[in-house]
């Protein structure tokens, strides 16, 4: 799994193998190792109980939960991405981003 995070917005690239492992129900984690401070993870997983994306920050981890019936339908299908808004603070959303990681198909 891959991270990139820009001003308000988070966006997950998963290899296809992620893709399989997400569709399981197993969830993913990716770490940046920060040394003597620590590392900062990234963890994604998918719920029944969950009708949206949802975030929870816990520590120095970020957890995005995905709704277990859509993360079914889009690895099952040529859909590249799932994507939402998680309302944040003072009016503010996040945007989140989750992809289908695909092999570039030029030399």
């Amino acid at each position: 799994m891959k991270v990139r995070i820009t001003p308000n917005q988070i966006r997950l690239r998963l290899s296809p193998d992620d893709v399989q492992v997400l569709n399981r129900g197993e969830g993913l984690e990716t770490c940046l190792d920060l040394g003597p401070g620590g590392l900062l993870a990234f963890r994604l997983r998918s719920s029944p109980s969950h009708g949206e994306i949802a975030l929870g920050l816990e520590g120095s981890s970020l957890e995005i939960v995905v709704p277990e019936n859509e993360v079914s339908t889009w690895a099952s299908t040529d859909r590249i991405g799932i994507e939402g808004s998680v309302s944040i603070t003072d009016g503010n959303s996040l945007f989140v981003l989750i992809e289908k990681d695909l092999p570039c198909e030029h030399p």
